[in-house]
């Protein structure tokens, strides 16, 4: 996809630090994180990141904050209805293990999980409705970041066995999906797996 400027939600971490940082090479870049004012926690503070973005072909959805990623993904398509702009939201395997072998509601993945089963949901609903703009959902398993919800288990263990996902390599995942969105047809669900990381570890 030919573009010169996309967005960023949490662009100074993590995934979505690394992605902001290889887009700044070559495009116009805007960034949206706590750190610079945009806590997407209060509502007016979303309401500011759509309005800032209504011209913004590519967006990178990728900060999580409870309901705050689905309600983004909303309204920012609201805005764009009808353009050919680009939605990428950044999702989780944790949604996917939910949906098939489900978590104890006690468990500190199971809030995290349904909220990204409704933002794929989200994704799924916007691209069936045969209008633009249409959504990319990229579902990453243990990647190396700081990410507070991440299992400490199954992060030590990508680790040992080297299957880890390091930000840098997401960030390439990332832009290889928008990449292949040229063509004439285009994957609207990447699920990117650890080798050796098995489903059961996630009840640990």
């Amino acid at each position: 996809m030919n573009f010169k400027i996309a967005a960023i939600t949490g662009h100074t971490k993590g995934i979505g630090q690394a992605l902001f940082l290889k887009l700044c090479k070559n495009k116009e870049v805007l960034g949206f994180s706590r750190s610079n004012g945009f806590d997407i926690s209060d509502e007016l503070i979303v309401d500011s990141i759509i309005q800032k973005t209504a011209n913004v072909p590519v967006f990178i959805n990728n900060a999580y904050h409870g309901k705050r990623q689905n309600l983004i993904a909303q309204k920012w398509l609201a805005a764009h209805r009808d353009k050919q702009h680009l939605l990428i939201n950044i999702s989780s395997l944790a949604a996917t293990f939910e949906t098939t072998f489900g978590y104890d509601k006690e468990h500190p993945l199971y809030e995290y999980a349904k909220n990204k089963q409704d933002l794929e949901k989200e994704s799924l609903r916007a691209n069936l409705s045969l209008t633009y703009p249409k959504v990319i959902t990229i579902s990453f398993a243990i990647v190396d970041t700081d990410f507070y919800l991440t299992p400490k288990n199954l992060l030590e263990k990508t680790r040992r066995n080297k299957s880890i996902i390091s930000a840098d390599d997401a960030a390439g995942i990332i832009l290889k999906a928008i990449e292949e969105y040229d063509k004439p047809w285009f994957k609207s669900h990447y699920i990117v797996m650890n080798h050796e990381v098995y489903f059961k570890d996630f009840s640990g």
